[in-house]
């Protein structure tokens, strides 16, 4: 009979939250009050779902922040041709995009942590490349501003203000380094 009696007030408030008979917040709490927690975590945010961590997320995430010491490790710590160095920050760039995807999809919480990792990749990527083809300090001052502006463009597509800063920031201090560089 109690539990009967728990589903009437709890549907009741339902209709209160979606007729707005009672602020949001109240409703909110009597829901929470009245269902252990239950409903209220199921409801909030409009309706964005609760998820739980799986094994293969938390290895996703762990090996996309591994993706960035890797790199450096790839470019700068081993003898391997240039060709076999670019092919693997390539791969290792695609994995970085796939677990984006894969995290925008899903709708994970820690959708930046790919994102951020796949941008500097690119930017190593980038860098590399341009001092291969043509080892000119103008070449690689362009080829750095041009990451930092993409960043920006992301940043701003993707409203992380973060990001905004970090490549206004970039972008100031590449400057000001080719300032004092050719002065």
């Amino acid at each position: 009979m109690a539990a009967e009696r728990i589903a009437v007030i709890v549907k009741e408030i339902k209709y209160w939250k979606e007729n707005r008979l009672l602020p949001e917040t109240y409703c909110d709490y009597l829901l929470a009050l009245y269902t252990n927690g239950a409903a209220f975590s199921e409801e909030a945010d409009n309706n964005i779902k609760i998820r739980q961590w799986t094994v293969l997320d938390v290895t996703h995430l762990i090996l996309s922040l591994l993706m960035i010491p890797f790199s450096l490790l790839v470019l700068y710590f081993t003898e391997f041709a240039s060709v076999l160095q670019l092919g693997i920050l390539l791969l290792f760039f695609s994995y970085l995009v796939w677990i984006m995807n894969y995290f925008r999809k899903i709708g994970h919480p820690y959708l930046h942590v790919p994102l951020i990792a796949s941008l500097l990749v690119l930017l190593l990527f980038t860098t590399f490349i341009s001092k291969l083809i043509l080892d000119s300090n103008m070449l690689q001052i362009t080829v750095l501003i041009s990451n930092f502006i993409y960043w920006f463009i992301v940043s701003k597509q993707r409203k992380i203000k973060y990001l905004q800063i970090i490549s206004i920031l970039a972008i100031i201090f590449t400057l000001l380094y080719t300032g004092f560089l050719y002065l």
